[in-house]
């Protein structure tokens, strides 16, 4: 029974995004860190676990009902707008950051859970989930442009942070401060540059977002194809 299964799923997913925060938020001695909480991949992983608690204890629900055939989709414009920051996260990592030997402050090791975790097992188990259990349809197209909410917001954090003084790191180059946390928002080294790189950002959620949306629509025309065929 499909309720049955989402249940399962979205509990392993639950669990895993919950490791995923633990063992990049917390350092070995248990002392929480502030500026691990201040990087995109972080805070995406964070919607993600918000993501997989709604479903999971929706799915609870939906499979305590007597018939217990319950419902598998749910939140869905969330679920979309999660799922597109996930791939950008997914995206930038392994085609942008990984090439340029980036971490997180802490050596992560590239195959290690800590680093897979965030980088690649969250964002494929959303993207997953998404397809698996959410029913076509019910994609509202301003969804798409709902994707670029959290990014915008996430941009004007970070410009707030560094023009506040907080440091991230020391360079390893010349030992200068680091106020951004990734190179391509780093307005200090980069100047008016940076706006390209948002650009060129906005541009790939839009993208994605575009795609996804094209095939729930096409999912839709099928389902609805298949109806009338019956």
């Amino acid at each position: 029974m499909k309720i049955r299964l989402a249940l399962v799923y979205r509990g392993v997913g639950l669990l895993l995004a919950t490791l995923a925060l633990i063992s990049n938020m917390i350092v070995p001695n248990l002392k929480f860190i502030l500026s691990r909480f201040m990087y995109y991949t972080i805070q995406s992983n964070i919607l993600a676990f918000v993501l997989f608690a709604l479903l999971f204890f929706r799915s609870v629900y939906e499979f305590g009902k007597k018939e217990r055939v319950g419902r598998t989709d749910f939140f869905t414009g969330f679920q979309f707008i999660c799922v597109i920051n996930l791939l950008l996260t997914f995206c930038v990592y392994w085609m942008i950051l990984l090439p340029d030997k980036f971490t997180m402050g802490y050596g992560s090791v590239t195959l290690s859970f800590r680093n897979l975790s965030v980088h690649l097992i969250v964002p494929l188990l959303c993207l997953i989930d998404y397809f698996a259990f959410s029913n076509p349809g019910k994609l509202k197209y301003k969804s798409i442009w709902g994707a670029l909410i959290y990014p915008t917001f996430y941009i004007i954090l970070v410009a707030i942070m560094a023009r506040s003084g907080f440091v991230f790191r020391l360079s390893k180059k010349d030992g200068q401060p680091v106020r951004y946390p990734y190179s391509f928002l780093d307005f200090d080294r980069y100047g008016k540059n940076v706006f390209l790189s948002i650009a060129i950002l906005a541009l790939l959620i839009l993208i994605f977002a575009h795609i996804l949306y094209g095939i729930d629509y096409r999912r839709t025309k099928r389902t609805n194809h298949t109806k009338q065929t019956n």
